[in-house]
């Protein structure tokens, strides 16, 4: 289990270059800011908290966007987004899938497509079909008797009949005839978009000789298992095609991760070290609807605290970046970069201390405590 007054050692500081190291408590109180440009040494940083997180017997969880976590030594577990790990589209709201499509549809037709999914979700779970509903065959109150039966957990339906299902639910309201036109464009867009090949990296395993593990349920594994140390790195590489939909796989992931925390009667600590964050930072991160931001203004209070390394602190919005309590520069070279790091306060030479750090250097300043220049360990 976790001794809360243990310490990280991070490598070497000062004139004799002394080996240093900094509270557990200290470095993550509550969230840890890691940035600076690239080869600046961020990943290397990050690295060296997984190693000694891994010595503390500390629970991580590990967000690894360029798989060089699952190259560590130290690798206890080995998932990979899109090979043996899936995350099921169909989860998510109407809204929320045609933002990660890309898609910007009208009101009524973000409704109509809420009302698509659910048909789908009656058909599967209530009927045990797993084919487009004849809603003409269903008036709306027992559609809405329907809908009321299902349990949060029947989310589930197939998203290849998604457009075809928005087909039929326009044509038996009656839509289709009003404005055919309009209507049939967006659903042609989303039939085009779930068309993608790359989709089907995401989709639950449809080969019965291979395993494929739900995302969310190893996100949740990991927490169950933290006082036992367990170490869960993603790798998330096979995502970076995926544009806009990363980010809201990953926040959705967030968002479910920080649910099932809350929901558990006893928390451990867990470490969420997210590597190349601005990748999944979205155009609503600011909203508290978006899973980062709950989970920088909420995890505290959950035991989940965070590591997010970037290559700006302009990469988010003020309102996260004042989560952070510690912060690790690595070189910056932009002083409006440099003044929106939380609680600097930059001057001539603190931006030239930072500007001129080498490769591997980082300046490290954990709440009011004087910051410092550290070389980084480069491991074994």
């Amino acid at each position: 289990m976790l001794n809360s007054q243990q310490s990280v050692f991070l490598g070497q500081s000062g004139w004799f270059h002394q080996a240093f190291q900094v509270p557990l408590t200290d470095l993550f109180q509550p969230h840890l800011l890691i940035v600076g440009q690239t080869g600046a040494g961020k990943s290397t940083t990050l690295q060296q908290i997984s190693r000694q997180l891994v010595d503390l017997r500390a629970g991580q969880i590990v967000f690894d966007p360029t798989g060089e976590f699952s190259k560590a030594a130290n690798q206890q577990i080995q998932y990979d987004v899109g090979d043996n790990v899936y995350f099921d589209l169909s989860q998510l709201s109407a809204h929320a899938l045609l933002q990660a499509l890309d898609l910007v549809w009208p009101d009524e037709m973000i409704e109509a497509l809420s009302q698509a999914q659910t048909a789908l979700r009656i058909n599967r779970h209530l009927y045990h079909l797993d084919q487009i509903l004849d809603l003409t065959q269903l008036n709306p109150d027992d559609f809405y008797a329907n809908k009321s039966k299902l349990y949060p957990s029947q989310w589930a339906y197939s998203l290849n009949l998604l457009a075809g299902q928005s087909r039929a639910n326009l044509a038996a309201t009656g839509q289709e005839n009003r404005s055919s036109q309009n209507e049939q464009f967006y659903v042609n867009q989303l039939a085009d978009r779930l068309a993608n090949p790359i989709l089907k990296l995401l989709a639950p395993n449809q080969d019965p000789k291979k395993t494929k593990y739900d995302l969310l349920y190893l996100l949740k594994l990991a927490v169950a298992k933290a006082n036992f140390g367990a170490k869960v790195s993603i790798n998330l590489s096979r995502l970076k095609d995926l544009g806009s939909l990363q980010a809201t796989i990953m926040s959705t992931a967030w968002q479910e991760l920080l649910a099932f925390q809350v929901s558990s009667h006893t928390k451990y600590p867990v470490y969420l070290l997210i590597d190349e964050g601005h990748r999944f930072v979205g155009e609503q991160v600011d909203d508290k609807a978006s899973g980062l931001a709950q989970l920088l203004r909420e995890g505290r209070k959950e035991k989940l605290f965070v590591a997010f390394a970037s290559q700006s602190p302009l990469d988010l919005p003020t309102a996260l970046v004042s989560q952070f309590n510690s912060v690790m520069s690595h070189r910056l070279a932009n002083q409006a970069e440099i003044q929106n790091l939380p609680g600097f306060f930059a001057n001539s030479h603190l931006t030239k201390v930072i500007g001129n750090l080498k490769m591997g250097q980082t300046y490290l300043r954990c709440g009011q405590n004087k910051g410092r220049i550290v070389q980084i360990n480069f491991g074994d």
